[in-house]
């Protein structure tokens, strides 16, 4: 099979050592056939971020705002990540991978199924949801009281999923952020006849394949 080209958007802000890392596990962890480019979408850092990128990771594309905040910033990235593929792989900057992830089965979904818009690769399995368990995955109902649309949480997604349900909230604090999105996720689900939907893999390790570093610090600790 001829796997397409995969982006990774990270969106970051000061966090210089811990991007370093997640960098770092990513490439060693990830399991993907063809190629792959980081997209980071550095929010205004002042911590060095900017430098450390340009010396030892030259080959990665360095998404500029200025302090926009998580919905801007996230969309930036994403925008450019689009004109290099539409298959998306986005995470937080401090989620770093444990042990290798194998992408092939959520890409090929993507590919295979038109009504898979994301795979999340974040929480516990379909037993929290309302869905229907289709071969390895759960398609998960969006009427579901329980289902939450992360912004930065590990997912894999095809363009399709942001030409339906359009980009982030910009403008907002990061959790008001956060819960904007599920709800204009919601909302939009159902109409113009057009079904996309969330799906999750049955088999999931969950949190025990991510380390997640610092919640929540580099935004809400700032008031942001």
């Amino acid at each position: 099979m001829d796997w397409p080209q995969l982006g990774i958007v990270i969106p970051t802000y000061n966090r210089r050592e811990t991007l370093r890392n997640t960098i770092h596990a990513t490439q060693n962890h990830l399991y993907y056939q063809s190629r792959y480019r980081f997209f980071i979408a550095d929010d205004g850092s002042d911590d060095g971020t900017q430098d450390m990128l340009r010396d030892e990771f030259p080959h990665v594309a360095l998404v500029q705002s200025l302090r926009e905040g998580l919905g801007a910033n996230t969309n930036r990235g994403l925008q450019s990540a689009f004109q290099y593929s539409d298959y998306i792989l986005q995470f937080q900057d401090d989620m770093q991978m444990l042990v290798t992830i194998d992408l092939h089965p959520h890409v090929e979904l993507l590919m295979n199924e038109q009504t898979c818009g994301f795979v999340r690769l974040w929480g516990v399995g379909g037993h929290k949801y309302e869905g229907a368990l289709e071969g390895n995955y759960w398609r998960v109902y969006w009427h579901s009281p329980d289902l939450f649309i992360p912004s930065d949480r590990p997912h894999v997604k095809h363009k399709r999923f942001h030409d339906h349900f359009g980009y982030y909230p910009e403008g907002r604090k990061t959790a008001d952020t956060e819960q904007a999105w599920c709800h204009q996720c919601k909302d939009v689900a159902g109409k113009n006849g057009v079904r996309l939907d969330v799906f999750v893999p049955q088999n999931q390790l969950t949190e025990s394949t991510w380390e997640h570093v610092e919640w929540g610090n580099r935004w809400r600790d700032k008031g942001l």
